[in-house]
């Protein structure tokens, strides 16, 4: 830490412009100090970082800034002022993170041991662990905390400067970034959209919005998206596309929105497989907690509950494979049992348990 972000991190506006009438560097950044996994534990509640390969960073000069942090903890008057004093909305993280990326994500990539970065002590979401509230000053809490977020995204977005084309070393734009399934969603894409980003854009698993968001179950941002012109069809590197992930969710009102959509514009969205044979009843049968309900949809709508995965599984096989290491629910099995032809079905020796589970009726 340096003394500039100690005073964002404090809050200690006169001092930092003092420390910045006196020639410090608004942009001034630092690298966060990798530890030895023996002499560091972490406990704490935030995502300390995100992993994934390494980037290369020799001869890079970019860094963590003062922005960065400010947007990171959700620190609206400090973000505001340094975006007065003239911070880089731009400044780039030597993982190739902007400011946008850090505040919604609310998590960054690199070392993952604890430090002023990932400490929730200054996150804006802090004062649910220091105070004691009353039933009624639950929602008023709730909303402070997402007025002071958004007060963040807005403040970077009204920013001329302010560049949503900018995507991490994994590619990650900033719609890439948004707390999918949290409250707000929808406005948040709404606000990055209108202000350019692209919802079509792709990571380095060449998933897009539309993928994130139905692997995490959240409905109205699906069929925001799907209303932006985003394909569902579309597939990342291992073949899955928007239905195959909501199928992941167990989400029924996600999954309904895709095959209304499949339905009206791509038929063949309901019977697609994966680079693994697998149809959304494999991806469905391969979770816990099913509802019975939301299979029943998927067969009614045409998908195939004999199929058979490269594995040679069908999607019985894949639920009595999870049942090998989880409770089998009875109406589940009736409901594929039902379908007609479903009189044998062998499951292969899993990787992860090396169990052999047999079904013969």
């Amino acid at each position: 830490m340096t003394p500039l972000l100690y005073c964002v991190k404090y809050g200690h506006k006169s001092i930092l412009g003092l420390l910045l009438d006196n020639g410090l560097s608004i942009d001034a950044c630092v690298y966060r100090k990798p530890w030895s996994r023996n002499t560091v534990t972490t406990d704490t509640f935030y995502q300390s970082s995100v992993s994934e390969s390494e980037p290369d960073i020799s001869g890079t000069s970019a860094g963590l800034t003062a922005l960065h942090f400010a947007a990171l903890t959700g620190n609206l008057d400090m973000t505001k002022f340094l975006l007065e004093r003239g911070a880089n909305p731009n400044a780039l993280s030597e993982y190739n993170e902007s400011p946008m990326h850090l505040t919604l994500r609310k998590a960054l990539h690199g070392p993952k041991h604890d430090d002023d970065w990932t400490d929730p002590d200054f996150r804006i979401e802090n004062v649910w662990d220091f105070l004691d509230f009353e039933e009624d000053e639950i929602h008023s809490i709730s909303a402070s905390i997402k007025m002071h977020r958004e007060g963040v995204l807005d403040a970077l977005l009204a920013d001329a400067r302010t560049s949503l084309m900018i995507r991490d070393y994994q590619h990650n734009y900033p719609l890439h970034c948004v707390g999918y399934k949290e409250p707000g969603s929808v406005s948040v894409i709404h606000k990055l959209v209108f202000r350019g980003a692209n919802p079509l854009e792709r990571n380095l698993k060449q998933q897009n919005a539309l993928h994130l968001a139905s692997r995490a179950g959240d409905h109205d941002a699906v069929a925001f998206l799907i209303s932006l012109g985003v394909e569902p069809a579309l597939t990342d590197n291992k073949g899955l596309n928007a239905l195959h992930y909501a199928a992941q969710s167990r989400n029924h009102e996600t999954i309904t929105i895709l095959l209304e959509a499949a339905i009206a514009t791509r038929p063949s969205l309901v019977a697609s497989k994966d680079n693994q044979g697998r149809n959304s009843l494999h991806h469905l049968l391969s979770a816990s907690a099913v509802r019975h309900e939301t299979m029943q949809l998927l067969l009614d709508k045409g998908v195939d509950g004999l199929e058979l995965d490269a594995s040679g599984n069908s999607p019985l096989a894949s639920y009595f494979k999870r049942a090998c290491r989880f409770s089998s629910n009875v109406t589940i099995c009736q409901q594929l049992l039902s379908v007609q032809g479903s009189s044998f079905f062998l499951l292969t020796k899993t990787d992860e348990t090396s169990d052999t589970c047999v079904l013969y009726l």
